[in-house]
């Protein structure tokens, strides 16, 4: 669930439904969550629970982008 919240800032701050929906259809978010697919009341629990984590997280991941990691 991190690596697609991760992916979900980074497209932007797509809907529950549509982050489910992305999990059958897109290679990048099928590939991120092994093929599997939460339903959207999980990824919105999920988000709702940790969000301020994930911010600090994803600002972390920019970081080491810009580094060149």
């Amino acid at each position: 669930m991190v690596k697609l919240a991760d992916l979900w800032l980074l497209v932007g701050k797509m809907s529950s439904r549509k982050l489910e929906a992305a999990t059958y259809d897109d290679v990048g978010f099928r590939v991120l969550s092994c093929n599997q697919q939460p339903d959207h009341d999980s990824i919105a629990g999920f988000r709702k629970r940790h969000l301020p984590e994930l911010g600090r997280l994803f600002v972390q991941v920019l970081q080491l982008c810009e580094r060149g990691w």
